[in-house]
């Protein structure tokens, strides 16, 4: 990649955290309100997943070289959850699903964006040109949303949960809700410190295997 791609890549990366961001913010209005907030939500989502995109190529191409298979699953679960996610959403967003349906896309979806952060996060450790704190934040935060993928053995427990009933929910439940929320927040403050991070990046270095 060239100066101008890790522009792409950085610029992209902070705004999907910010958009993500927002769909937090509607998200919360969303139960307390409801209105229009709940599609908002929907269309900030999908829009945030999109500009990921870039982040995953090149995540890949800075891991890839020193651990190539684990590179090769986190990238897959990358664009694999950004895709299932943005599918969901753009399926609630015209009509053709309803809110429960949707859940099994998006918290699937989640789980694997989680899980590429986790394991991206993992192999950064060693690079000397991403703070090791930032590092550990990608993989608590992911660690956090990925383990949402659990939830989906009893995703009925969810919907009852997510739609106000407590049916079914238990300490695991709620724990696992507690989990994903965590990492629903701090997952995007994380896409834009790497996002700021990737911008002050130098064309050499420890970072030469995503510019060459």
């Amino acid at each position: 990649m060239q100066g101008t791609d890790l522009t792409l890549v950085g610029w992209s990366s902070i705004t999907a955290g910010a958009l993500w961001l927002l769909g937090v913010v509607s998200l919360s209005l969303m139960y307390l309100v409801g209105g229009p907030f709940g599609p908002l939500n929907d269309l900030l989502g999908l829009l945030s997943m999109l500009f990921l995109l870039p982040l995953t190529l090149a995540l890949y191409r800075l891991n890839a070289p020193q651990h190539p298979l684990v590179g090769a699953v986190a990238f897959a679960c990358g664009v694999i959850g950004i895709i299932v996610f943005a599918l969901g959403s753009a399926l609630l967003l015209l009509g053709r699903i309803d809110f429960q349906q949707s859940l099994l896309p998006n918290v699937g979806g989640l789980g694997l964006v989680g899980l590429w952060v986790f394991l991206s996060a993992i192999m950064g450790l060693g690079l000397a040109a991403r703070p090791g704190w930032l590092a550990w934040l990608g993989i608590v935060a992911g660690f956090a949303m990925a383990l949402t993928l659990i939830s989906l053995l009893r995703l009925d427990n969810l919907v009852n949960l997510l739609s106000g009933s407590q049916t079914g929910a238990g300490p695991v439940t709620y724990l696992f809700i507690a989990l994903g929320l965590f990492g629903y927040i701090a997952l995007p403050v994380w896409f834009i410190l790497v996002g700021r991070l990737i911008l002050s990046w130098p064309p050499a270095g420890p970072i030469a295997p995503i510019v060459s």
